[in-house]
This record gives structure tokens, sequence and C-alpha cells, in this order.
């Protein structure tokens, strides 16, 4: 992950003016970017900060509609309590 600054430097330079991976309208810095495996992410501030909401949203529906928690502090919870019934 990296925040693109205004003149950015290489390996940057070549995202200014691409797509929002969020709202796909085109990307000025200040921007973040996310390299991963399969591609690049580049998105917007606020776009950033609109996908983590979606993206909590969507992890706490699965521990809900699954009864079992994802998250690493529900997860040392579960094993507490666990080894409290020991």
């Amino acid at each position: 992950m990296a925040v693109i600054h205004p003149g950015a430097p290489w390996p940057y330079e070549h995202l200014v003016g691409h797509a929002c991976f969020y709202c796909h309208l085109p990307v000025e810095p200040p921007a973040v970017v996310w390299f991963g495996y399969e591609g690049t992410l580049l998105l917007h501030p606020g776009c950033v900060l609109d996908l983590f909401v979606r993206v909590a949203r969507d992890v706490h529906e699965i521990e809900c509609t699954t009864g079992r928690p994802t998250t690493v502090l529900a997860l040392r919870r579960q094993i507490e309590q666990e080894e409290g019934r020991r």
C-alpha cells in the first residue's frame, strides 16, 4: 500500500488519471494505491473510507450469519472462553 502524492515518482506516475477502483472516476494525487497478486487498486482517499466501511459491514454480516468470529479480537475472545471452560 502506498500514498501517491502530487509529483509522484516512478512507479506511481503512470497511475495518475486512471479510474478509481471504487467510483470509476479518474484519480489524481493524493490517492491510495494497493499492489496485489492479481492487480492494482487505485482509490481516492474518500473512496478508501467508503470501501472500508462496506468491507467491514460484509465481515460483520458473515460473523452474524455463520456465528463464527472472523476478527482477531473476536477469535481471541472465543479461545479465552473455551480455555476458561476447561
